[in-house]
């Protein structure tokens, strides 16, 4: 049996509070003496839930070499360096620490990279948008960012959410964005057993439906990052399950629905947006898959995070510019 550990949303922010990788519209607010603590109060957070992560993964090693089959980080390994992902030296350096602290405990290390770890635009952004400089450094420390591996009789496949719902006019960008595309239709095309699909956000499917649309029967697992609070993955599963799947008229909507009630979503290991010190097992065999979330203990010595309150981080989103 498979026997892999998944961690996401990490966040791991870099030393500078200038970054605008955590809030922006509230550090850069602050005046500079307060910026600078308010912002490594943060970092300091989110370190220790990443090293509460560590520290577990390790423990259920039972003192073997590399004991997991495989770590699988499902996105957002950095806050990346304002909203340009890795394209920053500093953002790049926190990734290869990351990198190289997973590479210790499984046989392979995988990669389903997310909206903070490559640039693109959204709700609470400063609206940069996918880079070509950070998709390059991000494959320089990383690899390629769709993958798969075969365990058991089991595929993994993995995806990079940015690059699959990107609409960039970056020739070199929309190139990597078909290539994926192809290389997930040619995969499933090969493949004739049970598959698990990783990606950061759980409405990828939708960018690529034509190629998975039948293989969705035989897919055992949608599991994903990027909700931080699994128990939204859960309540999203819910609502797919009591939707009728013939009120939905695209193809698009529909195969993402079918995959939605596979939906596991890992809970995040930074405390953002809710409590975190998140991560999640997965074993597997060709007739089933066994997810467990494991929520750790905050440590005593630890104030709960202001980060923490979903409220506090939507005020600290919206609020007026000074």
């Amino acid at each position: 049996m498979q026997n892999s550990v998944c961690i996401t949303d990490t966040h791991l922010a870099v030393p500078d509070p200038d970054s605008q990788c955590l809030f922006p519209r509230h550090i850069d607010g602050l005046p500079p003496r307060e910026r600078a603590i308010a912002y490594q109060v943060m970092r300091d957070d989110i370190e220790d839930a990443y090293r509460a992560a560590l520290g577990w993964i390790a423990d259920r090693m039972g003192g073997r070499l590399r004991a997991w089959n495989a770590t699988i980080h499902l996105g957002d390994v950095t806050g990346g360096w304002r909203e340009q992902g890795m394209a920053h030296p500093l953002a790049q350096a926190e990734a290869r620490r990351c990198k190289s602290d997973l590479a210790l405990y499984a046989d392979r290390d995988y990669y389903a990279l997310g909206n903070h770890d490559l640039g693109y635009t959204h709700v609470a952004s400063l609206g940069h948008g996918l880079n070509l400089a950070s998709v390059e450094a991000a494959e320089g420390i990383f690899g390629p960012l769709f993958w798969t591996f075969t365990t058991d009789g089991v595929l993994s496949l993995g995806v990079c959410s940015s690059l699959a719902e990107c609409a960039s006019s970056d020739a070199a960008i929309r190139r990597r964005s078909e290539e994926q595309r192809e290389f997930i239709g040619d995969t499933l095309s090969a493949w004739k057993g049970p598959w698990i699909l990783y990606a950061h956000a759980p409405s990828t499917p939708r960018w690529f439906a034509k190629e998975i649309e039948r293989h969705v029967p035989t897919m055992q697992r949608m599991i994903c990052g990027d909700m931080h609070d699994n128990r939204k993955g859960d309540m999203r599963k819910r609502i797919a399950n009591a939707i009728p799947m013939g009120i939905i008229p695209s193809r698009a909507r529909r195969v993402l629905l079918a995959c939605e009630r596979k939906l596991v979503v890992c809970p995040s290991t930074a405390p953002l947006w809710w409590r975190g010190y998140g991560l999640l097992t997965v074993k597997t065999n060709p007739w089933i898959t066994l997810t467990d979330p494991h929520l750790l203990s905050i440590p005593e010595n630890r104030r709960v995070a202001p980060t923490a309150s979903a409220l506090t981080c939507l005020w600290w989103c919206v609020k007026p510019k000074p």
